[in-house]
């Protein structure tokens, strides 16, 4: 008994694992990010930029690419929704050290007076993002940066810079 038990739970993790490596496989990633911002720029009235550092020879992780993509799509959506008067955002990806990537989205003003903070289902928003790049043993920062808003995120692009 205790073997189909075994061997019915080995089958629905076999059955997990194809599904989330299907899922990573669709979703968007570092490739897309040029498409995300030339979208964001055309809906106006904020101007975008994206630099993209050339990407390193070595493969990126499926999961960084992923959420180095879902980084950027969350700044530029807290640009619509906080800072209304912001009139540019700038994009960069780069290499910052060896194994290291870097996303950081500016915009031209500080946003408006934060709205009482609100859970949001899913493990979505800033906090959702910190847990996810803290996952892979890199950190998420936001919030005022100079005259400007900065969403600031390191991720490591190596087994051996923290992740699992």
């Amino acid at each position: 008994m205790f073997g189909r038990i075994e061997q019915a739970g080995q089958h629905a993790l076999a059955a997990l694992d194809r599904t989330v490596h299907m899922l990573v496989e669709q979703s968007p990633g570092l490739d897309d990010l040029p498409a995300l911002v030339a979208r964001f720029d055309a809906a106006g009235p904020v101007r975008a930029g994206l630099s993209l550092d050339p990407l390193p020879a070595e493969p990126i992780p499926d999961d960084v690419s992923v959420l180095a993509y879902r980084t950027v799509a969350e700044a530029l959506t807290n640009v619509r929704r906080h800072a209304p008067a912001a009139t540019a955002v700038h994009v960069a990806v780069t290499r910052t050290v060896p194994g290291t990537l870097t996303v950081t989205v500016t915009n031209d003003l500080p946003p408006a007076p934060a709205a009482p903070a609100r859970s949001t289902p899913g493990g979505r928003g800033l906090p959702g993002l910190a847990a996810a790049a803290a996952a892979v043993g890199g950190r998420v920062d936001a919030g005022p940066y100079g005259d400007r808003w900065r969403l600031h995120a390191v991720l490591p692009l190596a087994p051996g810079k923290g992740r699992p």
